[in-house]
């Protein structure tokens, strides 16, 4: 192993909090929220919202405009499954509406995005401890402050996400 596939590894654990932290609504509509919901459609085929319709945003309603107006049901039903407050507003539109966060709700969420921080965090700090025992221990020890350093900046960046999103609520 080599300290690109360290970097690699660490990079795929960011990605999978960074797409979390987009299905995270924070009080401000973004389509974000709506796209990476999987529509079961097609076979049985689980396909992110986004790559099936058009998404569209007016305060704190959502638009969607399926481009095969025969999934409109399994749309709905997607979404309500997801907790949104979805209805098929006519025979081609599907509508979310997406009410103001209340306090409880705002602490219940920026906890919920520290315990994902947490997790991601965790999920380096293995990715790690396992690259570190897959080599010898010449090469971990010249290797160590490199591959602290490469978690050390992941740790950072996950941080920051963190501190952005619990901001944008």
């Amino acid at each position: 192993m080599n300290l690109n596939q360290l970097h690699e590894q660490m990079s795929k654990s960011l990605e999978i909090l960074r797409d979390k932290l987009v299905g995270i609504h924070s009080g401000n509509v973004g389509v974000g929220i709506i796209g990476t919901v999987k529509v079961s459609c097609y076979d049985h085929q689980q396909i992110p919202l986004a790559h099936l319709s058009s998404i569209t945003i007016s305060g704190n309603r959502i638009s969607i405009v399926p481009y095969d107006p025969t999934i409109i049901k399994a749309v709905e039903l997607s979404l309500r499954k997801s907790n949104f407050n979805a209805s098929i507003f006519s025979k081609k539109e599907v509508v979310v509406t997406i009410p103001q966060m209340s306090g409880e709700q705002k602490s219940k969420t920026i906890a919920i995005i520290k315990g994902l921080g947490e997790e991601t965090k965790i999920a380096i700090r293995n990715i790690r401890k396992h690259f570190r025992s897959s080599l010898d221990d010449d090469d971990r020890k010249k290797s160590d402050n490199q591959i602290q350093k490469v978690t050390d900046e992941f740790i950072s960046t996950i941080e920051n996400l963190v501190e952005s999103k619990i901001q944008q609520l």
